[in-house]
């Protein structure tokens, strides 16, 4: 099955080639680039992205992943990452997870095309 935005396979897995994602991984790395260092864009980005903020993935990572995401342990709540935000603002699993690891690492969000600091809400 191919879907419009991963075009290319890489060690079995489908990686997200749209513009839109080349254009969010760029602008983090230009943004925080001493993180980034050493990323290779051409293995597995969300392997890569979740090594980031752990060695393996493990529950305590998947169970944050889903608090970023809104699960609030019986439903999707409002997504986390904006009140007027819907799932749909990111199309692929690595425009997800580079959303969460800026977010969770940087409290950065991504805004209009480029990364940007949340602002405290109170």
């Amino acid at each position: 099955m191919k879907s419009g935005f991963i075009t290319e396979k890489n060690g079995g897995c489908s990686m997200d080639n749209s513009r839109e994602f080349q254009l969010m991984l760029d602008e983090a790395i230009k943004s925080e680039p001493s993180a980034f260092e050493g990323f290779d864009k051409t293995k597995n980005i969300q392997s890569q992205l979740q090594e980031m903020l752990e060695d393996r993935p493990s529950p305590k990572l998947f169970t944050r992943f889903l608090s970023f995401l809104g699960w609030d342990g019986a439903t999707f709540t409002a997504y986390n990452y904006s009140p007027k935000l819907t799932i749909g603002l990111f199309t692929s699993m690595e425009q997800l997870w580079l959303a969460f690891v800026m977010f969770q690492l940087y409290k950065k969000k991504w805004d209009n095309g480029e990364w940007r600091l949340e602002e405290n809400r109170e």
